[in-house]
């Protein structure tokens, strides 16, 4: 299995997508909607959490568009699962309803998608080598950004009562072993609560799985950058080989000129990888480095001085252009 994680609003969902364009991928949109506690989790257990997501045929988690023909369906089967998919998002698009496959999954490579499983991951890593993790990346500020303006637009279904769209219980727990009270937690403002979930989501996976030769980190502007070259090294590790239908998937995905939509995977990559540079309070930008700079982490943030003039010159490039470049 492929195992493609990160935090929310990281590059996950485009990234899932590109692995999902190959003919070889059976693909599992976040089937981790429902996450036991890591604590209960042992290598057994994260075996049978694993089957579980695989065999998930939700259409939230197997009709995930857009769709792309396989290798292992029928012709029949490329032709029907997309308009059938159609059907019943349209019915019921809170994807209750499960979607046949249409083929024999036992020729795919199984590829899920988690952004809630970064505690426990190793076990579906470290205890089989054959399985293949790529943990992506976001610049925290990026990542800081995108998750205040999902709750200005009420992009967000709060769990549990919860305030914000991030493991307050994960991002306390860890903006404690920095000498930062429950107490003083609860008193910051969103933005310093949002970096701590970031630090807390991927510190703990890169804590777990570091030093693990079928575990690759992805730096979600790498992939922006240079899409087509960052891809073709990813389906490398995975054992995949390139494809035509996830080249033009890229071009497709990256030179997209139409409305940008908060989930979708259709964008000018290079503006919005570093649209939050102009839109970003600069307070809310020196809160989050502050913090970030405090754990190891830290290595993976792009806006660390070493690395904020390629930003810098990418925004100074889509001013030029006017505006609507950004959007």
């Amino acid at each position: 299995m492929i195992f493609l994680v990160g935090a929310p609003r990281s590059g996950t969902t485009w990234l899932g997508k590109i692995f999902d364009s190959h003919p070889d991928v059976l693909y599992r949109h976040e089937p981790d909607k429902e996450l036991p506690s890591a604590a209960s989790l042992d290598e057994a257990a994260a075996l049978l959490l694993v089957q579980s997501w695989a065999s998930d045929r939700t259409i939230r988690t197997a009709g995930k568009p857009p769709s792309f023909p396989k290798s292992w369906r029928t012709t029949a089967g490329n032709l029907v699962h997309p308009l059938l998919a159609g059907l019943i998002r349209g019915a019921s698009p809170w994807g209750g309803p499960t979607i046949p496959d249409m083929g024999d999954i036992g020729k795919a490579n199984i590829v899920i998608k988690s952004v809630h499983w970064s505690e426990g991951i190793h076990l579906g890593t470290r205890d089989v080598p054959t399985n293949r993790t790529i943990l992506i990346v976001r610049d925290a500020c990026g990542h800081v950004w995108s998750m205040m303006r999902g709750m200005r637009q009420n992009r967000f279904e709060l769990r549990n009562g919860g305030a914000l769209p991030i493991n307050a219980i994960a991002a306390m727990a860890c903006a404690e072993r920095y000498g930062v009270t429950s107490r003083q937690f609860d008193d910051l403002p969103d933005v310093a609560r949002y970096a701590w979930g970031w630090v807390a989501f991927n510190e703990s996976a890169l804590t777990s799985l570091d030093g693990l030769a079928n575990f690759k980190v992805l730096r979600y502007e790498d992939l922006c950058e240079q899409p087509e070259a960052v891809a073709r090294d990813l389906f490398a590790f995975a054992g995949l080989g390139w494809h035509a239908q996830t080249e033009n998937f890229l071009n497709r995905s990256t030179h997209y000129e139409g409305p940008s939509r908060y989930y979708g995977v259709f964008q000018d990559t290079q503006a919005v990888a570093h649209r939050w540079r102009t839109e970003m309070d600069p307070a809310d930008i020196s809160a989050v480095e502050e913090i970030v700079a405090l754990s190891p982490a830290s290595r993976w943030f792009s806006t660390l001085p070493e690395t904020r003039a390629v930003g810098e010159r990418h925004v100074a490039e889509a001013e030029s252009l006017g505006s609507t470049q950004l959007v």
